[in-house]
């Protein structure tokens, strides 16, 4: 007969602390069954004493104490997890979710690129000498009030042969020749001046976001290139914020941790871009320094929602291309896709800006 505790995956005290794991739990983690559970739990749980916790969960002797003493449970196995807080829409603190620190040999490194180099090296530093790159700006609309409060910078390729490329069609090339850092320094100077531009003008100042390159994040000089670009144009750090693709990032993640850090500690806003319920993914939400983070609306899932909502992130939905998707029910703290504005080049975005979509 089963008793009470084989029905709660584990139970958990007011503070957080975890007290017992069940049989059923100790066999979810033994099998190896996904990379995050949600937790019931017995005691009620005041939201300011939620936080997230490093904690050892036994997987032999199921229902023994995790910190207990294992002098005398020589054979004890133990999985490292995390118990991170869940919090619903209305920031209530719900519960916990478990989530297993990932193992080194299931760390892979993500980042990927094409075989074959469709730009030459010589192509695109001449674009870049040249002025053949711009930059466009596409606004999230906070949902709370329908405001513009951050704007994420796109870079453009404008080809001589009237062509208009993405980054996306590029950028790959560009880090496979080395240029990457280049073209990330350029974009960062723009961004700061025109930020500062607009400012000048009377606007109301708002977040610009920039998207870095892994070799950015791998360079040392990257924090005193910014600071650099921030002083020249006088705009205060806060202004400027920095995306970091869950996808691109290094396996390890320890030297972008490291660089992340610096960054944060020049005042600047970090979000954390395309987050999914990959177990490097959530390490990153969990450890990193982020403010915010964006999840695709086609790979929304909402217990990766409130692990976010529990850490206190801002939380943007992004890839909002259509009139269906606005009115589905996610609940985030702003949208941001072409079905919620397209991309605007300076001028429109100064319109746009000058006719109340600001920040508050």
């Amino acid at each position: 007969m089963q008793t009470e505790l084989d029905n709660l995956l584990m139970t958990v005290d007011p503070q957080g602390i975890v007290r017992g794991l069940s049989r059923t739990g100790a066999e979810l983690l033994e099998q190896r069954v996904g990379d995050y559970f949600p937790v019931f739990f017995r005691h009620q749980t005041r939201t300011h004493e939620t936080r997230l916790q490093s904690i050892r969960i036994p997987l032999r002797g199921a229902t023994s104490h995790p910190h207990s003493d294992t002098q005398n449970h020589k054979s004890q196995k133990f999985m490292e997890c995390w118990l991170a807080p869940l919090s619903n829409q209305d920031g209530v603190h719900t519960g916990f979710a478990l989530i297993r620190c990932p193992d080194q040999k299931d760390i892979l490194l993500s980042r990927t690129s094409s075989t074959s180099a469709t730009f030459s090296r010589p192509e695109i530093e001449r674009a870049l000498k040249s002025g053949e790159f711009r930059l466009v700006y596409q606004p999230e609309q906070r949902m709370r009030d329908q405001q513009t409060r951050v704007a994420e910078a796109l870079l453009r390729w404008q080809r001589p042969n009237g062509v208009t490329l993405t980054a996306q069609d590029f950028m790959a090339d560009a880090e496979r020749h080395g240029l990457a850092q280049d073209i990330g320094s350029w974009v960062i100077e723009q961004v700061c001046q025109q930020n500062r531009r607009w400012q000048m003008h009377g606007l109301r100042p708002l977040s610009v976001s920039v998207n870095l390159s892994p070799q950015q994040l791998s360079d040392n000089r990257i924090v005193q290139q910014i600071q650099q670009q921030l002083d020249a144009s006088g705009l205060p750090a806060h202004y400027l914020q920095l995306e970091v693709n869950a996808r691109c990032l290094h396996g390890d993640g320890q030297a972008d941790l490291g660089i992340l850090h610096q960054l944060k500690g020049l005042g600047l806003r970090l979000m954390l871009d395309d987050l999914s319920v990959q177990r490097n993914s959530l390490q990153q939400l969990l450890l990193w320094p982020v403010d915010a983070v964006k999840i695709n609306v086609r790979q929304w899932n909402e217990t990766l929602a409130s692990i976010a909502r529990g850490m206190g992130k801002v939380l943007i939905a992004r890839g909002m291309e259509n009139s269906q998707m606005l009115e589905s029910s996610l609940q985030a703290d702003a949208m941001q896709g072409h079905a919620v504005c397209q991309p605007l080049d300076a001028q429109a975005m100064a319109h746009r800006l000058d006719r109340g979509h600001w920040a508050a």
